[in-house]
This record gives structure tokens, sequence and C-alpha cells, in this order.
């Protein structure tokens, strides 16, 4: 059987792990440690919430927190959506808050209904995040910890496809845009173009308007 469904994020779900999808990769992720994460992580003693935005992240977390030895007792945790919240769940029996709306303004509709006075946020993320929840923070005069994790990096795994036969392309990120116009060039508009999350529909739907005023 051809694929019909193409998959560039990092790692297909179990329901999309079947015969007729292409796993393509277009990113790869790159975790940073060095002086300005161990600076971070040696804060933690005093972080009353921890803020996961993506599975990725709580992944180099927690990995980079068996060497350094904290302890994440009585720490509020806010995960932005329930597949972030079962990576955090499988570490430690960790009670977690998921955001309703699965994106930094959902997170940021829970803070404002947060007292967070004497707080102290961790928000450990990618390098490309966008800086929705920062910005509210210091409107807010809330005491925060950010830390650059990992870098998500374009890639282009040889060979690259063909793709004629897909139906479907799915794009878990805007980056993931960004891999497939490198890799592929315009997107097409013989398929089924799906995102996952509104910060990538709306990226996608940038780019089809661009591309319909070239």
């Amino acid at each position: 059987m051809k694929p019909t469904v193409l998959y560039l994020g990092l790692r297909p779900p179990l329901d999309l792990r079947l015969s007729n999808v292409l796993h393509y990769p277009v990113i790869r992720i790159e975790p940073r440690c060095c002086s300005m994460v161990r600076k971070a992580y040696s804060q933690l003693p005093k972080v009353t919430h921890l803020i996961f935005t993506s599975r990725t992240a709580v992944t180099i977390f927690f990995k980079h927190l068996t060497s350094m030895k904290y302890s994440l007792d009585n720490k509020t945790f806010l995960a932005i959506g329930p597949s972030t919240a079962r990576v955090i769940q499988e570490q430690g029996s960790f009670a977690v808050s998921i955001a309703p709306q699965h994106t930094a303004e959902g997170i940021v509709d829970v803070l404002k209904n947060s007292s967070l006075d004497d707080a102290v946020l961790f928000w450990p993320h990618s390098s490309k995040a966008r800086r929705v929840i920062p910005n509210h923070l210091q409107e807010r005069g809330v005491c925060f910890i950010e830390c650059d994790l990992y870098d998500a990096v374009l890639q282009q795994p040889q060979p690259i496809p063909d793709i004629s036969s897909i139906e479907e392309i799915i794009f878990t990120s805007p980056s993931t845009i960004d891999g497939f116009l490198a890799a592929f060039g315009d997107l097409p508009s013989d398929k089924k173009l799906t995102c996952i999350g509104p910060i990538t529909r709306n990226k996608l739907e940038d780019v089809q308007t661009l591309q319909n005023f070239s």
C-alpha cells in the first residue's frame, strides 16, 4: 500500500502509526546543555509553578533534572494540553492542570485566574517559543524564570520522498510548514492540508495568502 498521509512532525501519535502514513520529519530537536541552562535549574528550589508548552520540553527538562538532582515536591504543574500532561505524569505522580485551550493563550487564561502572589514560575521552552506567556507575566509583575531548553532545527532527510500519491499532509507546528516549503517548494493545492492547533493554522493561511498573491 502506498502512503496516502504525510506526517511532518517529530513523532506520529499511535493512531497514525499505520502503513498508509509516511513519516518525514522536517525538523529535529537539538537540546541545549550550557551554563545558562544550569543557572536556570539552580533556581528550581524557589520555584512554585512549572509551565510546559510541549512534550519535547518535558522530556528534555526531566532528562537534565536527573543529573542535577533538584526536587519537584509541592510544585504546581501546568501543561498546554493532555498529551503534554501525560508525558509529565509518566515522570512521577504529579498533579497537572491542563489549559482548556491548547495554546500559549490558553496557558495565559489559566494564569489570569490564578493567584500568583509570591509565586515563582519556571518555563522551559524552545528557543523559538512565542512571547505570549512571558509578556503576560511581565505585565502582571510576576516573578518567572525562563530557560531556552532546545532548538528546533529544519532538516531534509534524504532521499526527499515522492509525494505524488499523498492525499493529506499533516503540519504539527509552524516550523513544519517552513520545513515542508524548504524541501518541497510551494504548498500543494491538490492535497488536504491538516494543521495541529490554531497557531499552525494561522501560519498556513499566511503562507497560502502569499502564494495566492505571488
